[in-house]
């Protein structure tokens, strides 16, 4: 049973767009795949010639394998019914037994961590890993697993973009600071640590290879802080303008 906020959909207005899960057929076959080892008696001499480590090594293929398989295929089950849905003013979320109906004025936060290794000069595939923090304090989880991830994010980030900022402005006008991750804003500069920067000297913020960067007049950045570690980071360069 999926257990529900007291926020009905009926409340987040109609439905602009709903992304699936995407990664069950992947997992089923990652699952389905851990069972072979119950094949090899089949073709293997059983116990001819076998010392201690070769039962430990049957045992983790005919055990423990097959454990892992049947745990990848249970939480492919449970996810097959993941879903976002985004609605005018909200969202609707589930994950496994978890459902949730959100404002999108409820949203505080959105912390995004995007990683694609490379091996060998192979790219491999696009990692997402998004947070999107709620009024309640609930944290609620999207990864690449959802189909056209980033464009689900997208949308979130665009319907929340001005309710964030204004509450920002507000929190600004009141002489109070923001804090996002490593870096507070507020009372008209940047602060990191002890390194203060007026936000009247903030020339440009840039994002490459998984940091952002914040540059007055000079040619090297004034700080540089991993992305990931910046809740609200897609709103950084307009909070630095009205802080």
């Amino acid at each position: 049973m999926a257990y529900r906020t007291a926020t009905p959909p009926e409340k987040l207005g109609p439905l602009v767009r709903a992304f699936a899960w995407g990664h069950t057929p992947k997992m089923i076959g990652v699952g389905v795949f851990f069972f072979l080892p119950l094949l090899v008696p089949i073709f293997a001499p059983w116990g001819e010639n076998w010392n201690a480590m070769s039962y430990l090594g049957a045992a983790l293929m005919l055990v423990g394998m097959p454990a892992m398989g049947a745990y990848i295929l249970r939480t492919a089950y449970q996810q097959r019914k993941n879903y976002v849905r985004i609605h005018e003013l909200g969202f609707e979320y589930r994950w496994q037994d978890l459902e949730r109906a959100v404002l999108f004025e409820d949203v505080t936060e959105i912390q995004s961590r995007i990683e694609q290794k490379v091996t060998n000069g192979i790219p491999g595939p696009v990692m997402h890993q998004h947070k999107i923090r709620t009024a309640s304090g609930e944290a609620l989880g999207i990864t690449h697993g959802f189909e056209d991830v980033g464009e689900l994010v997208g949308e979130i980030r665009e319907r929340t973009r001005g309710i964030v900022l204004e509450r920002a402005r507000a929190s600004f006008a009141e002489g109070k600071t923001v804090k996002l991750g490593p870096l507070t804003l507020g009372k008209g500069e940047v602060r990191v640590g002890t390194l203060r920067l007026p936000g009247s000297e903030v020339r440009r913020v840039e994002v490459a290879g998984g940091a952002i960067s914040i540059f007055n007049e000079s040619a090297r950045p004034w700080v540089e802080v991993p992305f990931a570690d910046v809740p609200n980071a897609h709103l950084l360069e307009a909070l630095l303008r009205i802080c």
